[in-house]
């Protein structure tokens, strides 16, 4: 039961994020922490039913304080470059942010006092695959996307502890889409020579 928490979700401003914002404030406290480079939920806040219990904390992850988390009961992790082309165009970047920054975010979370997280990785682990995978599946990341949020995924599982900090959960999720609120082209596929552009509506 987590009626009523205080809920923090990291790249709240995402495609995932806008959307799950407004499941949870129904229920809850939701402070949504990102950039806002996508500007929907930034610039529509009292739009969104019970946007009174909604707190913006517009900043780059890598600026996080103990502070950003006072009273926060659980975290939701949806920080990062969000896909495998995007994050080849700057793979220092990518393994700042995805990496780097992820550890960083949780490591303050725990020492903060927050009682659960919840991060949000990607089937992208898994690599190439023939055969159904699961949380036991040998990895094969092939990207830096890929191979960046395994590492994050590994280092912030060694942040779990029975006494300290039981509640920890990893999501490997694929791709998802839906009709939200704004449009997003963010990914180009290629099939027998032809490109597909993979449109994201949040």
């Amino acid at each position: 039961n987590i009626s009523m928490k205080t809920i923090l979700i990291s790249g709240g401003g995402g495609y995932l994020g806008t959307h799950l914002t407004q499941v949870l404030l129904k229920k809850n406290k939701v402070i949504v922490y990102d950039e806002f480079f996508f500007k929907w939920l930034y610039k529509n806040k009292k739009k969104i039913k019970h946007h009174n219990r909604l707190k913006i904390i517009k900043k780059d992850i890598l600026n996080v304080k103990s502070k950003d988390f006072k009273n926060v009961n659980i975290v939701c992790d949806l920080n990062g470059i969000p896909n495998d082309p995007s994050s080849e165009l700057n793979k220092k970047h990518t393994w700042e942010i995805n990496y780097h920054g992820r550890k960083k975010f949780a490591e303050i979370a725990k020492k903060s006092g927050v009682e659960r997280y919840i991060f949000n990785s990607t089937c992208a682990v898994y690599g190439f695959n023939k055969n159904t995978v699961n949380e036991n599946s040998k990895t094969n990341p092939l990207s830096t996307y890929a191979k960046a949020n395994l590492k994050a995924e590994k280092a912030i599982f060694k942040l779990k502890s029975k006494i300290t900090w039981p509640f920890f959960t990893i999501f490997s999720n694929i791709n998802s889409s839906g009709l939200l609120f704004v449009i997003r082209i963010n990914l180009i596929k290629s099939f027998n020579n032809i490109e597909f552009v993979i449109i994201s509506i949040f």
